[in-house]
């Protein structure tokens, strides 16, 4: 992955909100990270549910395409999503992105 696209992605880091309701999960991020929208809305559903695992499958209700997820919790605030990214690209491969629950009533 090139230096400067690399570098964009660090940019977001820390700074999207995942919001959860019982159907959908809403995504925003600071508009001036280059993804054009500020926000996008998916619908989802869990499948299996564990002592420390969802299994989500979500569904964009614009282009209707259909993606399943685990989230794998390591506390109560905070859980993680891994990536399934081919070895081919050794950088990426095994990435998770990590989020924390906050209080945006706060923000």
């Amino acid at each position: 992955m090139p230096k400067d696209v690399r570098d964009r992605w660090f940019d977001l880091y820390g700074q999207m909100i995942v919001t959860y309701t019982d159907r959908e999960c809403s995504f925003s991020w600071p508009s001036s990270f280059e993804l054009g929208e500020s926000s996008d809305r998916l619908e989802y559903r869990v499948e299996v549910e564990t002592k420390d695992k969802l299994f989500i499958v979500t569904t964009d209700p614009e282009t209707g395409e259909v993606t399943k997820q685990t989230l794998q919790f390591v506390s109560p605030d905070r859980y993680y999503v891994a990536y399934d990214i081919p070895k081919e690209f050794p950088a990426l491969y095994g990435a998770r992105e990590y989020f924390d629950r906050v209080d945006v009533s706060e923000n």
